[in-house]
């Protein structure tokens, strides 16, 4: 039981020594070269905008690309992928124009 006690202890304050440790470190080291918390949050709050905007792009590409699927199909086209997996247009009626004179 004193072992248990005593190797809990033991981990406790190893753990504590490490953390302080770091935190001197990086305190040192954000003192020295300057940097400031806040920089940090800012550059990670622009990149969790800019995140956030691809998202958004993503979403309108794809509105864009689902009402583009429905005027072809209104409309009577249809795209598949060919064996180049080019993409290429099919017009499945055969409707006549006339030429104007």
């Amino acid at each position: 039981m004193v072992f248990g006690f005593l190797l809990y202890e033991a981990v406790d304050i190893t753990y504590n020594v490490i953390k302080l440790g770091y935190n001197s470190v990086t305190g040192v080291y954000n003192w020295y070269y300057q940097v400031e918390e806040k920089e940090k949050e800012l550059k990670h709050s622009e990149a969790l905008i800019e995140h956030k905007d691809t998202l958004k792009l993503i979403d309108t590409i794809n509105l864009l690309n689902h009402r583009l699927e429905t005027i072809e199909h209104k409309f009577g086209y249809k795209t598949h992928l060919d064996d180049d997996h080019l993409l290429k247009y099919k017009y499945e009626d055969n409707i006549e124009i006339k030429e104007i004179d």
